[in-house]
């Protein structure tokens, strides 16, 4: 495929993806009968953004199926097959996070200096873009690919990971995977995972004008609010991964109280911190509720609740020398890509994939650092060159061996 048609269908994909709103709805989940809804101007659900990707797997022939995750939030897999046993998985997400503090319209798809501007257009429709641009470059070569290629885009993939975990139930016997995320075309042999969890705090609910007789639950959580910075953030921070790193604890939200004329009785926040590959997060968060714990004053640590992680992955590392690895790496000098083998702190539904035994890398064009960010982009050429190197390797990749058949 010649390099200007690539890259004028690349600026259309993005465009028409990024101009689609999939806001992950979070718990909020869409009821009703309507397709979308409306959350504070947004318009949440990934089901648009599947029915696009339905009409261009349609236009390319491939067999697929569509099923519902949840309600108006569904994954699709399409179908490509290969003339040897196996399966290798390229799967992408349709949601985005929030467009809170996005500066201009985050569903323009502005094109500006070779780069698509928008919500998702790093994280993760770019990469998802790089996935079929490569699923129609194997489609046009004379012979299928050695192993088959199963593509998913699936729901979810920004809070719970339900979309991939039915993908995983219905879809069994996936060898590799490729996840299609933002990685500036680095092969990621390794995440950090992680687990979410809330803390509560409850006070005593009095009238304000009494507020000494009271106890207030916000009062309360400030005080485990600088038990994390102070004791568990020094710890996290002293346990350094060589690929992956290790972030602080994150306080992604707290709320609590109704209004000035009560003390409140009730705060409660949520907390998210990263684990290293190998490690079990249970354990970790055990050890963060413990160290937050014996690090509150006296007539505190009663008055806190420590609540069950609602969401919980194992970090992942593939050997460098396995064969999708190793393929990624020769195929990107062949397209005139240079790459290496690295790991990134965050995690993505590549955890879940590695969990149940997939050999699994994160790859695709972006950077992760523009990632939920106010002037989210990606480079259309980088998007292009994914693609490149996806084909390339995937036509590689067979009985274990990195040489072209």
């Amino acid at each position: 495929m010649e390099a200007a048609r690539l890259e004028e269908q690349a600026v259309s994909l993005l465009r028409e993806l990024v101009a689609i709103p999939s806001v992950n709805p979070l718990d909020g989940e869409l009821a009703g009968a309507g397709e979308e809804l409306p959350v504070g101007g947004e318009l949440v659900g990934e089901k648009r953004v599947v029915d696009y990707v339905e009409h261009h797997l349609r236009a390319l022939g491939l067999p697929h199926e569509r099923y519902d995750v949840l309600p108006f939030r569904p994954n699709i897999v399409a179908r490509l097959e290969g003339r040897s046993p196996g399966t290798v998985a390229l799967v992408g997400h349709t949601d985005t996070v929030g467009i809170a503090g996005f500066v201009g319209d985050p569903f323009s798809g502005e094109v500006r200096d070779g780069r698509v501007y928008g919500r998702g257009s790093a994280d993760a429709k770019g990469p998802l873009a790089t996935g079929l641009l490569a699923l129609e470059m194997l489609l046009a070569r004379p012979a299928p690919p050695p192993l088959t290629v199963l593509f998913a885009a699936v729901c979810d993939e920004e809070y719970r990971a339900r979309g991939v975990r039915k993908l995983l139930r219905r879809s069994p016997g996936i060898g590799r995977a490729v996840v299609l995320e933002p990685t500036g075309l680095e092969v990621v042999v390794a995440n950090n995972g992680g687990a979410r969890w809330r803390i509560r705090t409850h006070g005593r609910a009095v009238h304000s004008s009494r507020a000494e007789e009271g106890v207030n639950a916000i009062a309360l959580m400030a005080e485990v609010v600088r038990a994390v910075g102070e004791v568990v953030n020094p710890w996290l921070l002293a346990r350094q991964h060589p690929l992956c790193g290790t972030p602080p604890a994150n306080i992604g939200f707290i709320r609590g109280g109704t209004n000035a004329n009560m003390v409140p009785d009730l705060c409660e926040a949520e907390v998210f911190v990263r684990t290293h590959p190998g490690e079990k997060p249970r354990e970790v968060v055990a050890k963060v509720n413990e160290l937050i714990r014996s690090s509150l004053p006296a007539g505190v640590a009663g008055s806190v609740e420590f609540c069950k992680p609602h969401f919980s992955a194992r970090g992942f590392l593939t050997e460098p020398e396995d064969p999708l690895v190793k393929c990624l790496l020769d195929a990107a000098p062949a397209v005139g890509v240079a790459t290496r083998v690295a790991g990134r702190p965050y995690g993505s539904d590549a955890n879940l994939l590695a969990a149940k035994g997939a050999k699994t890398v994160v790859f695709g064009p972006g950077d992760d650092r523009l990632a939920h960010g106010p002037t989210e982009s990606v480079a259309v050429s980088e998007v292009v060159l994914g693609a490149q190197v996806l084909a390339e390797a995937l036509g590689r990749l067979g009985g274990g061996s990195t040489k072209a058949p």
